[in-house]
């Protein structure tokens, strides 16, 4: 036999044992994914854990790559995470219990090779609860609320359930009582914390259960007895109660919450007492709500802290209940002292307020009216005290009113705008009227807007606690810098003496920001005599809140006798858009010798030399 022939054989043998192995692989599209078990089970125990993880993986008999799922719950109370690419499955329970499906689709390369369901279980393995002794008997001196039935009230009742029954966190409570205004709510993350509240005051019977698995498990009953009452010292003045006393309802609790921070937003110590009514959880919701009844009496001294804007619709008010009447208001207040100083705020003053000999044995209560849903619309209240059997130490307190001057004299905040000059001039002095501001408003026309935009300041510091060289009180047009449109002007005055007019001024120094000196001419039109603004602001980069003072020399020889007054025109409502004013003297009888800075008064003009 030839080699070449052996050779041929071989070729031969080879080739048909190629041919048969290859017969015997399986083709790509004949995969096959069996399971290890027909029965794939898993158990949530919602007392230990929320989810279980699955390797999908450790499924199959075969190991073979590149596989993708598609899984699908059958019931919203259970959900899939994304298999991971490592076939990771994680399914969540939301704490329903019950037993759920999840099918799987195992496909490759798009072709489905197995199709299975898996069960899960979701049970509830916390311990039973048992009772480890009987909820007590109480009894409570309730408050009672103006303009309602006198049986309604709110108060709160905090119970740790724990000391009562033998259960775990996760065990829920409710009550049973036939007074539906009874309630419970727990808190979230200790569920045996619970609340009760009451909204009727008499007698009560009150079951609480525990729950497991929404199965009442074991129970304790209790009799609250409340006893409506209006004592000498509000209740719950301090709010450490919560809203127990307050009669808020839903806008209200939307609005106002209790808060306990002792820093602002800003992180300035706010100077509170624990916890305090926060008017700024939403400063632009708007409401009226009631304190609890109070007798009045002792010395009649009220001390309280507040904070938040002093604006006209932001008010807190003393009111005497009359039953069967009509309420009267005795005072209102608001944060007159936030609009007046420098400081944030959310930092509380303490205010106080002496009642009259004969309110002392009358019903009183407290009202807050927010009407104001602007910025900075809130109202902020803490140790509000309404007895003292001696007088209390004011020397460190602020003499509380509404819309004061810093010296706490009330102020007129009514549309003056329109009360014309008088016809008879004959009364009319050289020294215009309340030119230092003393005494608020007084001889100044200006409408409500005007003057809650101009306030009426006493702080000796700026924003940035700069001395600002004021006299007392002035006109402080910072309260609103942005406010636009003021037109607004001095009652009149006779020029005489040395016809030297001098006055303090700060603020911007923009042409839509005018101080100006007009001539009144009853029978015709006034005549503009003179413009002057802050000149010395830019030019000297120091506050725009420090007063400068001007001067400025009246022609005698025109207007001796005339009769003039002041406007004050802002027309600015961009960054700093404001004039502060201060000491106005329109009459010397001999020339005075002026000492320290006096600057030539002009109207956007270079600065002349300081004499």
């Amino acid at each position: 036999m030839s080699k070449k022939f052996i050779v041929i054989a071989l070729l031969a043998v080879l080739a048909v044992f190629c041919l048969t192995f290859a017969a015997c692989q399986p083709s790509e599209e004949g995969k096959e994914l069996t399971l290890k078990s027909e029965t794939n089970s898993y158990e949530i125990d919602v007392y230990q854990t929320t989810y279980v993880a699955i390797e999908l993986p450790k499924l199959f008999n075969e190991k073979i790559e590149g596989l993708s799922y598609d899984v699908q719950a059958d019931s919203d109370h259970i959900t899939t995470s994304r298999v991971s690419s490592t076939g990771k499955l994680n399914i969540i329970s939301d704490g329903t219990l019950g037993q759920y499906k999840v099918s799987v689709s195992v496909m490759l390369e798009n072709e489905e090779l197995l199709n299975f369901d898996i069960t899960v279980s979701v049970i509830d393995g916390a311990p039973a609860p048992s009772l480890k002794q009987n909820l007590p008997n109480v009894s409570f001196d309730v408050p009672v609320f103006p303009d309602t039935d006198q049986g309604t009230t709110y108060f709160e009742y905090n119970l740790d359930l724990s000391k009562y029954f033998d259960a775990a966190d996760n065990i829920s409570y409710e009550i049973e009582c036939a007074d539906s205004t009874v309630t419970l709510t727990s808190d979230a993350v200790k569920p045996y914390l619970v609340q009760i509240t009451f909204g009727q005051a008499g007698t009560k019977e009150i079951t609480v259960y525990a729950v497991q698995s929404g199965v009442r498990a074991v129970s304790s009953t209790f009799t609250a007895t409340l006893t409506p009452s209006t004592p000498n010292q509000l209740i719950n003045g301090d709010f450490e109660q919560g809203f127990t006393g307050w009669n808020l309802d839903s806008w209200g609790r939307a609005a106002y919450s209790i808060y306990d921070s002792n820093v602002d937003i800003f992180g300035n110590g706010v100077d509170n007492d624990g916890s305090y009514l926060y008017g700024y959880y939403d400063e632009h919701g708007t409401c009226e709500f009631t304190s609890s009844l109070f007798t009045l009496q002792g010395t009649g001294d009220i001390t309280w802290k507040m904070c938040g804007n002093c604006t006209d619709d932001l008010q807190f008010i003393l009111m005497k209940y009359v039953e069967g009447g009509d309420d009267v208001e005795i005072a209102k207040f608001n944060n007159w002292y936030y609009g007046k100083y420098p400081g944030s705020g959310f930092i509380f003053r303490e205010y106080y307020y002496k009642a009259a000999a004969d309110l002392i044995g009358s019903t009183c209560y407290f009202k807050v009216v927010d009407h104001h849903s602007d910025e900075f619309a809130f109202v902020n209240l803490d140790s509000i005290r309404t007895y003292y059997t001696s007088s209390p130490n004011t020397a460190d307190m602020y003499k509380a009113g509404f819309c004061t001057d810093p010296d706490g004299k009330p102020l007129d905040m009514s549309d003056t705008s329109g009360n014309a000059f008088p016809s008879d001039l004959s009364g009319i002095a050289y020294q215009l009227q309340n030119g230092d501001f003393e005494d608020g408003y007084t001889g100044w026309y200006m409408t409500a807007e005007e003057k809650a935009a101009y306030a009426i300041f006493g702080s000796r510091t700026d924003i940035w606690n700069n001395r600002v060289n004021n006299t007392g009180n002035y006109l402080y047009g910072y309260q609103k810098e942005s406010f636009a449109s003021a037109n607004f002007h001095s009652s009149l005055f006779k020029v005489g003496g040395t016809g030297l007019i001098t006055w303090k001024m700060a603020g911007n120094s923009t042409a839509d920001l005018q101080f100006i000196l007009m001539k009144y001419n009853p029978d015709g039109e006034d005549e503009k005599i003179a413009t002057f603004n802050n000149w010395y602001f830019p030019i000297s980069h120091e506050s725009g809140f420090i007063f400068r003072n001007y001067r400025y020399q009246i022609d005698l020889d025109k207007y001796e006798g005339s009769y003039c007054y002041f406007v004050v025109k802002d027309n600015r409502n961009a960054d700093f858009g404001f004039i502060c004013l201060d000491d106005i003297v329109t009459y010397y009888d001999k020339q005075p010798d002026l000492q320290g800075e006096w600057f030539d008064a002009g109207f956007c003009t270079d600065p002349s030399a300081a004499q």
